[in-house]
């Protein structure tokens, strides 16, 4: 599906990679706004990671690079981390309203696009371990193709399970907004799982934290109107 080779190195900090896949480059386009650039993965457009050989050795002659040690890729992508926390308990939110939206989907007013589109977190309710999901929360809704299945299926409200199993190999996710696609790519852990779970039991218990912050700063500012009610009428 998509031409991006990711190497083969794994980081526990790392939840998953998005990668555009629409024709009319509205994921690339979004995903090259300042606003998301602390979550951006510039194109390397073929340029090696790391060299391939010692700096004593002789340069081979036409020696192609190790396809394990670059990434031949000419888009931007982003990367949903550990290390950079949402701005909101809820999870990573997308849509087009900077003051909500950790990842910006584009400019107020973008055809298609919500303020607040839909949000990326973990779910720990569905079985016996944590999954991603994303969960729309926009008037024009979103669609999830699980290897082109169900791609043009939108709707509101919903939530899918973005590392759903599959029975033989993976499934290919892709995200649609209005044509805003990206694939999202999950990242490997096989050899760093402790680390990788340390980390989403730790973001799992600082959410739980924002929200409790979130449910006092609620009755916090519902207070003054509470009070007023407690008063004797004249």
């Amino acid at each position: 599906m998509s031409s991006v080779k990711v190497s083969n190195i794994e980081d526990p900090n790392l939840i998953a990679t998005l990668i555009p896949f629409d024709k009319y480059e509205r994921a690339e386009n979004a995903f090259r706004l300042e606003d998301n650039e602390k979550h951006c993965l510039p194109p390397t457009r073929g340029i090696l990671k790391g060299p391939t050989i010692s700096s004593r050795e002789a340069t081979p002659a036409q020696e192609q690079p190790d396809n394990d040690q670059c990434q031949y890729d000419f888009t931007h992508r982003l990367q949903l981390t550990f290390g950079k926390e949402p701005m909101d308990a809820r999870g990573y939110s997308f849509g087009t309203d900077k003051q909500k939206c950790d990842i910006l989907l584009g400019n107020r007013g973008a055809y298609g696009i919500s303020g607040l589109h839909y949000r990326t977190t973990f779910d720990d309710t569905i079985d016996a371990e944590p999954h991603l999901i994303l969960k729309d929360s926009s008037t024009h809704g979103t669609a999830v193709g699980y290897s082109d299945q169900a791609i043009m299926e939108v709707r509101r409200y919903f939530t899918w399970i973005l590392d759903l199993k599959k029975e033989n190999g993976k499934w290919e996710i892709v995200v649609n907004a209005e044509e805003l696609r990206f694939e999202v790519e999950l990242a490997n852990h096989e050899t760093c799982k402790t680390e990788y779970f340390k980390k989403l039991y730790d973001y799992s218990q600082l959410d739980d934290e924002k929200e409790k912050d979130d449910e006092i700063a609620s009755n916090v500012d519902r207070l003054p109107n509470l009070m007023q009610s407690l008063l004797p009428i004249p």
